[in-house]
């Protein structure tokens, strides 16, 4: 039951998931407007189809916020002690008070009373006067300050969530943010339930949609709890809030009432989810409220939410996000290619945005922030490359590469090549491009091709798998030797078994090649006078050599560190690294991600890199100065 219930939210999650309440919302225009997702509008009355409310008349989308008048009698109240509250709602063109509320769970106006050092809950409902004002008498039970969210939806306007400021007797005065540390374990048992709590992703990642899986037992019996009753027209409500109670998200189960039912007899459970878009990163409290037995039973837990990279910088320290890690430093999908060229550093991948702006598959980063270059380019850039003072980007678009002149992208060679291009490097004054096409410039050539400025031509025969042309996914250059990994049988029509050596004029095969398993190479660097490759493979030349091995010109050798993926990246200089899954060496060492090799053995950096609950692939590492980048994602840095 829970695993089925798991995939489901997971197509949620990929589907990106229904709004999390009405803290982060994008109107569409219309007349008429769901009360708990005022994204969903429609010209005429209806029903809204991710929660099944029927959509209420509003006002125009992006229009001034509401204010809330508040009158606390007394105005300073005891701890422990009744204070009554009187609020009263102003419309905010006419500054006259509303009078009408649209009924949104089964009530005008929803109250939730937190505590700043947020130890204290509660979710009550102030009583609707004639006058439009609303009231209700609560008690605050310590000495503090306390945050109060009116959650309402005037009629014919907009939901809104106004916070307004109260404090007791004898508070210091200033606000104060709470330290919330993480549960670790996420299970509690309340008023004689087990919640049992599962976060999609784990930890979940700001700005993306997490779901808050619930599996409720009962604590007596052992057995799934069945009887939830409906509680405000949903399976439950959950609030959930950052330290200093700055950030406010109110979401209701993905699990709807059936539409028609009996609420005095309709029972739910034991799985209840709810879909929750959390905007900023660090610990958060989560407070769900669920009704059994005519009792309502609140159950609160604190877990950490992570910011989504899909660059990361080393500084010798830890991994860091570029700039300040906030959306404004960010790309929005994955990073295949990183590129220095002086101070500026570009990346290309498959995002579509940098820094929240347009930046189709490539941008450069200044320092503080991303910019677009141009329109940017049609498909994912698997490569990057500088010649002549210009930049040059590789991958599935038209042309397979494009050359970026200062002001433009422009063609290379007019027709380019005729596929993909996986890897670009410079050899001598020309640029080499290779990947998965036959034609380069019009001319045949299979996989790998050079530019001169103003002619493509092949590299010999090129590289081949059969009938079919090969593949290249990694070129390395030294001196006038130039190295190609990939996928292919052949180079120049000779035997090379996956990687090969092209000297000018002609190719040479390495030794055995690398072979064994998926056979494919997808990584090369030259450390001093070796070749290491990486991919996915089982033996190099006449020896077992598990994804990893280096080539020093005459046979091929193991490196002694075990992976747990394919090795997709790799970068040489003064030491070896190499990205790849979960590496461990002898001697009980152990890294996520990224391993490095250097005179003293091998190393992690850091923590790692992974997508929290799971590894995601590094699939470019870019050493520079002191500090190295690397790209791929999304990683969760804390």
């Amino acid at each position: 039951m829970i695993l089925r219930s798991l995939t489901l939210l997971a197509a949620l999650l990929l589907a990106g998931g229904p709004s999390g309440g009405p803290t982060s919302v994008r109107f569409s225009p219309g007349a008429y407007a769901c009360p708990m997702h005022p994204e969903v509008r429609s010209e005429v009355p209806a029903g809204c189809p991710q929660c099944g409310m029927p959509l209420v008349p509003v006002g125009a989308p992006g229009g001034p916020p509401y204010r809330v008048r508040l009158e606390a009698r007394p105005a300073k109240p005891r701890p422990g002690e009744p204070v009554r509250l009187r609020f009263v709602v102003v419309e905010p063109e006419r500054a006259e008070p509303v009078r009408r509320f649209e009924i949104v769970h089964d009530m005008p106006f929803h109250l939730f009373v937190v505590s700043d050092d947020l130890e204290h809950y509660d979710h009550v409902h102030p009583a609707l006067r004639e006058d439009g004002s609303l009231d209700l008498e609560t008690v605050l039970p310590v000495k503090g300050g306390y945050s109060l969210f009116c959650d309402f939806y005037p009629s014919g306007g907009t939901p809104q969530v106004v916070r307004l400021r109260l404090e007791t007797a004898g508070a210091a005065g200033k606000p104060a943010s709470a330290t919330l540390v993480p549960d670790r374990v996420l299970s509690k048992t309340v008023d004689g339930i087990r919640f049992d709590l599962t976060i999609v992703p784990a930890p979940p990642a700001a700005g993306r949609v997490a779901i808050l899986q619930f599996h409720l037992t009962d604590a007596l019996t052992g057995r799934p709890v069945e009887d939830l009753e409906p509680y405000l027209a949903a399976w439950g409500h959950t609030l959930v809030l950052n330290q200093d109670a700055s950030e406010y998200v109110h979401s209701h189960p993905v699990q709807m009432i059936p539409a028609g039912a009996d609420r005095t007899r309709v029972r739910g459970g034991p799985d209840v989810a709810f879909a929750a878009t959390i905007a900023t990163a660090g610990p958060h409290r989560g407070w769900s409220q669920f009704l059994r037995g005519g009792r309502v039973t609140t159950v609160a837990f604190t877990f950490d939410v992570a910011i989504p990279q899909h660059l990361a910088r080393w500084d010798g320290r830890a991994w860091r996000a570029l700039g300040d890690g906030g959306p404004g430093s960010a790309l929005d999908g994955p990073v295949h290619a990183v590129l220095f060229s002086g101070e500026t550093l570009y990346a290309g991948g498959e995002f579509r945005t940098a820094g929240g702006l347009p930046a189709r598959g490539v941008a450069r980063w200044d320092g503080r922030r991303w910019h677009a270059l141009g329109a940017g380019l049609d498909g994912a850039v698997w490569a990057l490359a500088a010649r002549g003072g210009e930049i040059y980007a590789g991958g599935e678009f038209e042309g397979g590469v494009a050359r970026w002149d200062g002001k433009a992208w422009r063609s290379v060679g007019g027709e380019g090549v005729d596929g993909a291009v996986h890897a670009l490097t410079t050899l001598g004054d020309r640029l080499v491009a290779a990947g998965r096409f036959g034609r380069a410039g019009g001319a045949p050539a299979d996989a790998i091709a050079a530019w001169d400025g103003a002619h493509w031509t092949p590299l010999g025969d090129g590289l081949r798998r059969g009938e079919p042309g090969g593949v290249v996914w990694a070129l390395a250059a030294r001196g006038s030797d130039l190295f190609a990994g990939g996928e292919f049988v052949s180079a120049g029509g000779a035997p090379a078994f996956n990687v090969a050596r092209w000297d000018g004029s002609r190719w040479h095969a390495l030794g055995g090649g690398l072979r064994g398993g998926l056979e494919r190479v997808s990584a090369l660097t030259v450390l001093g006078e070796e070749l290491v490759a990486g991919g996915e493979f089982t033996r190099a030349g006449d020896v077992g050599a598990l994804r990893l091995a280096a080539w020093n010109g005459t046979a091929w050798r193991p490196l002694d560190v075990d992976t747990s993926e394919t090795v997709r990246a790799l970068a040489g200089g003064s030491d070896l690294l190499v990205a790849g899954g979960a590496f461990s060496w002898a001697g009980g060492g152990k890294a996520t991600g990224v391993a490095r090799r250097s005179g003293a053995g091998w190393s992690s950096l850091g923590d790692g890199l992974s997508g929290g609950a799971f590894l995601s692939p590094v699939l470019v590492i870019a050493p520079r100065a002191g500090e190295i980048y690397a790209g791929g994602g999304p990683f969760i840095l804390r």
